[in-house]
């Protein structure tokens, strides 16, 4: 301790970063190997127990991942349903129920997760997994056993929650993108990023492309909107904020606190023109009940809203059947960002500084917002609901789908999940 104090004085800090860099690099050497000795365990019993932790429905990407494993006999399943400890107690028992749901539907294999004691320890000593897949790469997301660092005695696995479209550490470079056997990354430009700016310069890099693009290929199963028995024709338009609203937050995305209650306005404006679903971030009600002016009886009166009112509803789910039946997003979300460009609708971002948004954004991240109408204040939001929404005046459409041919399309010429199961395989079991 002493030394350490000693050393932090005197040496600068670009020295001090270089001796944490070249422990982390031989801390990572000897998991490496530690990785090694799994593979081979695993690659003697020729069977792969895969564990998948889901945390949100709305991070929930492994739909077809669940069908390409359950139909082959050389792999066993298990999904784990832990919601993050960063919920609110209310959204913690709301996500369990929407996955119980959705994953009894989908014949999906799953256990839920109790608070208990050893919990999570105990599922895993009954299903033994060889690979686990984590929602998120941070630290400390469960509190408990659950969490990635107590179970580095199997192989972790990351397909990445969202379309990431920077390159800052906490999206590229944290410890379990660095520690993973595999992250399974949407395009040649995010390998290469990693390549550049991770501590394992992305050896565990497999192009694999992005798990909404499999979503998006096939038709809706459900039907999302609302039934309104007026004889009315309505475009569908989703409005999805982002949950980062504080002021002194990462991202700073304050722009529901100035526009929430136009988009009340809005919805009563063109009640007869437009059914419109509103798809927040599953935090954003967590960071409202938090908020000074906010707090939980508005918050849940504001829900409660969009949730009656009769050419509206509240979306806290799964949102791939509501993307494909839609007309048009307006957002401020990050994955959505990208993610919306597979359906090629016109989209919008709302935002009062689009440069300081696309500031840390690589280059792919940069054409996505490109690829968007940008709109800051009433009158532009109103505008592209009135011209491009409603009145079919999209201008934007050609450049849209030059970006998805451009870097958006699953490498060899096969969905994102037979990408992902076909290395799985190819390194544990053929």
């Amino acid at each position: 301790m002493i030394l350490r104090r000693i050393i932090g004085r005197v040496l600068p800090r670009t020295l001090k970063d270089r001796l944490k860099y070249l422990k982390k690099k031989l801390d990572l050497s000897k998991y490496r190997k530690k990785q090694r000795r799994i593979v081979e365990e695993i690659r003697l019993k020729h069977h792969v127990n895969v564990m998948i932790i889901a945390s949100s429905m709305g991070m929930w990407r492994f739909d077809e991942f669940c069908r390409q494993v359950l139909k082959d006999s050389s792999f066993s399943l298990l999904v784990v349903i832990k919601p993050f400890l960063s919920y609110i107690e209310s959204e913690q028992e709301n996500e369990t129920k929407r996955l119980t749901h959705y994953l009894s539907g989908s014949n999906i294999p799953f256990v839920v997760v109790d608070n208990g004691d050893n919990a999570f320890r105990l599922i895993k000593q009954r299903f033994k997994p060889d690979l686990i897949f984590y929602p998120q790469p941070y630290g400390g997301a469960y509190g408990d056993e659950t969490d990635w660092s107590s179970n580095m005695d199997c192989l972790l696995c990351y397909l990445p929650y969202s379309l990431h479209l920077t390159s800052l550490n906490w999206c590229i470079n944290t410890d379990y993108h660095n520690l993973a056997w595999r992250q399974y990354q949407p395009s040649k430009l995010h390998a290469e990023e990693s390549a550049k700016k991770t501590v394992c310069k992305g050896d565990n890099v497999v192009i694999a492309g992005e798990p909404r693009h499999d979503d998006f290929q096939t038709p809706a199963v459900g039907a999302p909107w609302n039934k309104l028995d007026d004889g009315l024709v309505r475009k569908k338009l989703i409005w999805a904020p982002h949950f980062q609203i504080m002021g002194d937050q990462v991202m700073n995305r304050m722009d529901f606190l100035r526009i929430s209650g136009l988009m009340i306005k809005i919805a009563e404006m063109y009640s007869d023109s437009l059914q419109i679903a509103f798809k927040p971030h599953p935090r954003l009600k967590t960071s409202l009940y938090r908020h000074q002016e906010w707090g939980k009886k508005k918050t849940d009166e504001y829900y409660a809203m969009w949730a009656s009112m009769k050419n509206t509803q509240l979306e806290e789910g799964d949102y791939v059947d509501l993307f494909k039946t839609s007309d048009a997003l307006i957002h401020n979300c990050g994955s959505f960002t990208g993610e919306y460009l597979y359906l090629k609708k016109p989209v919008a971002y709302v935002t009062m500084d689009v440069e300081s948004i696309k500031a840390p954004m690589h280059e792919f991240g940069k054409r996505c917002v490109d690829s968007h109408y940008i709109v800051s204040d009433d009158k532009e939001i109103i505008a592209f609901i009135e011209d491009v929404v409603i009145g079919g005046n999209d201008t934007m459409r050609e450049f849209r789908q030059g970006i998805y041919d451009m870097q958006m399309v699953p490498p060899n010429n096969s969905s994102v999940a037979e990408n992902i199961v076909n290395d799985i395989r190819k390194s544990l079991i053929e």
